[in-house]
């Protein structure tokens, strides 16, 4: 990125052309791309300094809190029923060390990277949010499902064992009424 930079600055300084010295390391054509490293009025091939305040700042600071905000979205979309505390506090130091890496590295290495960052921690946050909600809908869908189709045999189970039950008590009854009346029978002669 330096050297694309340098090598746009001396184009520029040169009136929109290459010297004679720069292409003569070209392939052959002669020609080189100036590549312009501005975004939003900032140069990106700039590095950020923690010494030398100026707008440039922006980069690392919206790459920290996207970070941040792209692990606290991951954390509340991944929450799992298990209890394992152990799984669940090294998870939460990456939390919070990912950000604070990305914070330290954006203002270590050219905006390019940290535009990089940004861009990447947005996508994944919506990636996260729509993917997680229509998986997790299609799951909890056919959860809804199996638990109904379960019960549904469960309540047909315990329907067929009471009316097993209620036929064996009435031939019970009916055996139960033909002995007395075999017994008042017998009884009577």
């Amino acid at each position: 990125i330096t050297i694309a930079e340098k090598l746009g600055q001396i184009y520029q300084e040169a009136g929109g052309v290459w010297p004679d010295t720069v292409t003569a390391i070209t392939n052959g054509s002669g020609e080189l791309l100036n590549i312009d490293f501005s975004f939003l009025g900032l140069n990106l091939a700039q590095t950020p300094s923690i010494l030398d305040p100026s707008i440039i700042w922006i980069i690392p600071i919206l790459s920290g809190v996207t970070a941040y905000l792209s692990s606290y979205i991951m954390q509340k979309m991944q929450q799992t029923k298990n209890g394992n505390n152990a799984a669940a506090n090294q998870m939460r130091m990456l939390y919070i060390i990912t950000p604070l890496m990305s914070l330290y590295f954006g203002f270590i290495l050219p905006g390019a990277i940290g535009i990089y960052w940004i861009f990447n921690n947005v996508f994944s946050c919506v990636q996260e949010i729509v993917l997680t909600r229509i998986l997790r809908g299609k799951q909890e869908k056919k959860q809804a499902e199996e638990t109904a189709r379960i019960e549904a045999e469960r309540e047909a189970k315990r329907a067929a064992h009471k009316a097993a039950q209620q036929q064996q008590a009435e031939k019970a009854r009916e055996q139960n009424a033909a002995k007395s009346q075999n017994g008042k029978k017998k009884g009577g002669k």
